[in-house]
């Protein structure tokens, strides 16, 4: 543990090896350090001369020869303070050409950020993930399968989307016309014949996220995906469709 903490602060192996040999000693020079670690002398010294630039060794001279003492191990802070400083030197830098990146960057080019759910448990959370976007919501859906699905969660949803006042409006697919708005569950309701439309899973748009719902038996699954344009560009399907029933009202 204790290398591997000395590793983190910075040190490679070789100094990790040199420091905790050096640590019990009151002095050594190079030659006794690369024997106690199996280091050729060379290397040794070399480490050695690294450890006192990074100021957790010291070096001193004793007639012609090196020796070379630990310094407190306390001195071992400085490393994460010069880690700190070095950090935010970085963040400094980053922070200046910020502007002129995002002035380079293509908007058109920004990939979607896509989660996948899985099961009762995924599709639950993915639901309540829209809640917590608090936007309109527009839905395609065939509302038979979610209801069959997580029929002990949906009341739940409704209940928490009338609360955050999160208007739905809602496509689906249905025999006979039955276009109908509840102001009460903030809803509305425009349908189309199953042939036309036979939904088999659920679209839902709410701010800039598009939610996909399958609830095929033993595959159930959603996918979240969050991109500006993406979304607008279901709405405006969404919108498109909506108009059009509407006018047949």
């Amino acid at each position: 543990m204790v290398e591997q903490a000395l590793r983190d602060l910075g040190l490679n192996p070789n100094e990790v090896k040199v420091y905790l040999s050096l640590l019990p000693l009151e002095k050594a020079p190079a030659s006794t350090l690369g024997y106690r670690t199996k280091l050729e002398r060379t290397t040794a010294r070399y480490t050695c001369q690294q450890l006192v630039k990074k100021g957790v060794v010291g070096e001193f001279k004793q007639g012609k020869t090196s020796f070379y003492q630990a310094e407190s191990p306390e001195k071992l802070l400085f490393l994460v303070e010069e880690a700190k400083e070095v950090l935010k030197e970085r963040e400094a830098q980053i922070q200046r050409i910020m502007g002129q990146l995002k002035g380079m960057a293509n908007p058109k080019t920004v990939l979607p950020k896509v989660r996948f759910y899985e099961g009762k448990e995924g599709v639950i959370k993915l639901y309540d993930q829209i809640l917590e976007i608090g936007k309109d919501l527009d839905s395609f859906e065939d509302g038979q399968d979610m209801a069959a699905f997580i029929p002990e969660y949906i009341p739940r949803f409704i209940q928490e989307r009338k609360k955050r006042g999160i208007h739905n409006r809602v496509i689906c697919p249905a025999d006979t016309k039955t276009n109908k708005e509840s102001k009460k569950e903030l809803r509305k309701t425009r349908t189309v014949p199953h042939k036309e439309l036979p939904f088999s899973c659920d679209v839902k748009i709410c701010g800039d996220q598009i939610s996909l719902f399958s609830f095929q038996k033993g595959s159930e699954a959603g996918i979240a995906i969050r991109h500006q344009d993406l979304a607008e560009n279901f709405r405006r399907l969404f919108e498109y469709n909506w108009k059009k029933l509407s006018e047949k009202d």
